[in-house]
């Protein structure tokens, strides 16, 4: 039997027939309201007006934009994204609203390509106030200068990928006037760079950045003008096979990932930070597919490619939430 819209022509009739029996009702009974209304003798009693429509409510407060230096992590149970792009040199996006971009996509090998950078955009699942999310490839030449830039207008650099044909990196700030961050940075040694980072934890200050160059690792921590806090950072070295244990450690002893960086081709740098005496464990989850889901399962703190032997069958995808 034929059928349309998934319903046999039986159903279909029956459907009609109720349709006709219910339009014939309302007009049998808007008939006799007429009726009654024209012979009534004027003792019936008066319907009272209908109320005037309530005023709509007034739409709920809007969430405070986090600590921005904490990747997100803990700051709303959820997210949503609303975007997967990629970002070369010479290319900026900025979004002001609702959404922050997430950290870049790293590569552990290059091996002369290109720069080029995947990368998601997200909002919590409640409503926030606005803020301003730059993800920007520039030249190296210009590097120091764009940076500057962006820390001048308040915002806190989230990521940053340096390569020899170009950087890449990601920014946010409130568009509120208050808090203020302010940034410090360093080119250093991997030595260095644990002992740079603890005294900035000792000094209230979050590591946030870290991306190696031709010759040192550079690193930026930033200040929170309303935070007396101070912190206890440490800094962990993994590779693509170690990431994911080496993260679930840091969570174990209470760190949140604040910032994740390449230290060259293949080796990675992880800095895990947490309020001084703070030892709760964090949760960590990890996903292998092209492109992470963060929904409920966290914020994205570290996502990377490995292309194995260059080989499509060897390449694999990483990426880690924590919560």
């Amino acid at each position: 039997m034929a059928a349309r819209h998934g319903l046999p022509h039986f159903a279909l009739r029956i459907a009609r027939r109720r349709l006709r029996i219910i339009v014939q009702s309302v007009m049998v009974r808007t008939l006799v309201a007429g009726m009654i209304a024209l012979l009534g003798c004027g003792s019936s009693p008066q319907l009272p007006d209908a109320a005037p429509d309530a005023a709509p409510d007034a739409p709920p407060p809007r969430g405070k934009v986090p600590d921005l230096r904490f990747q997100w992590v803990g700051a709303y149970p959820g997210y949503e994204q609303s975007l997967f792009i990629n970002i070369a040199p010479e290319l900026t996006l900025t979004d002001r609203g609702d959404f922050s971009w997430a950290p870049l996509e790293l590569t552990t090998a290059l091996d002369g390509h290109d720069a080029s950078w995947e990368l998601t955009k997200f909002t919590p699942v409640a409503a926030i106030e606005p803020m301003e999310s730059v993800a920007k490839g520039g030249d190296l030449a210009t590097m120091a200068g764009d940076i500057a830039a962006l820390v001048s207008s308040n915002h806190v650099i989230t990521s940053l990928d340096i390569t020899a044909r170009g950087y890449g990196l990601v920014a946010t700030a409130p568009l509120s006037s208050s808090p203020t961050y302010g940034a410090i940075s360093i080119d250093t040694d991997r030595a260095g760079l644990a002992a740079w980072a603890a005294e900035q934890g000792r000094l209230g200050h979050v590591v946030t950045a870290v991306a190696r160059n031709d010759t040192a690792i550079r690193a930026l921590a930033f200040a929170r003008s309303d935070d007396t806090s101070t912190y206890e950072a440490q800094v962990a070295d993994a590779t693509f096979s170690t990431l994911v244990a080496t993260a679930t450690s840091l969570a174990a002893d209470g760190y949140i990932i604040t910032a994740f960086g390449r230290n060259g081709e293949g080796p990675l740098l992880l800095v895990g930070t947490r309020p001084t005496g703070a030892t709760t464990p964090r949760t960590i989850m990890t996903q292998t597919a092209i492109s992470p889901d963060l929904a409920d399962h966290g914020a994205l703190v570290a996502w990377v490619f490995d292309p194995g032997t260059g080989d499509p069958s060897t390449f694999a995808n990483l990426a880690i939430l924590e919560r």
